[in-house]
């Protein structure tokens, strides 16, 4: 599963995007991010030690959640952006919208000034 995520959202490798790019499905960002940071955690523990929890199963359903919201994710936004690089740098963005703004300003003033 976590592997399915990788390739929606870090396909260029950068495997520390995976959880930013889920947590900004969420209006909980930071509370989701957390989530994903320790499902990170647990399964690289699992898959490079060889490590084995009973928490396993329940990590499984958890990162369920979050592929299920990926998917619909794109389904609901197919034909908005061009390609998946063009989504995830959506996800990308901040999911602060008073930093949306102030962004957005920025980005009106440097339109202006290369005109």
């Amino acid at each position: 599963m976590w592997g399915a995520l990788e390739t929606l959202t870090a396909a260029s490798g950068s495997y520390d995007l995976v959880t930013k790019r889920c947590a900004f499905l969420f209006a909980e960002y930071d509370y989701h991010k957390q989530i994903l940071e320790h499902l990170r955690e647990h399964r690289n523990s699992n898959v490079h030690s060889g490590d084995e929890s009973d928490n396993t199963k329940f990590s499984c359903f958890q990162l369920q959640r979050y592929f299920y919201n990926l998917i619909l994710f794109h389904l609901r936004n197919q034909g908005e952006f061009s390609s998946l690089d063009e989504a995830n740098s959506f996800l990308d963005l901040p999911a602060n919208k008073r930093i949306l703004e102030d962004r957005k300003k920025l980005i009106e003033k440097a339109l202006k000034f290369i005109q």
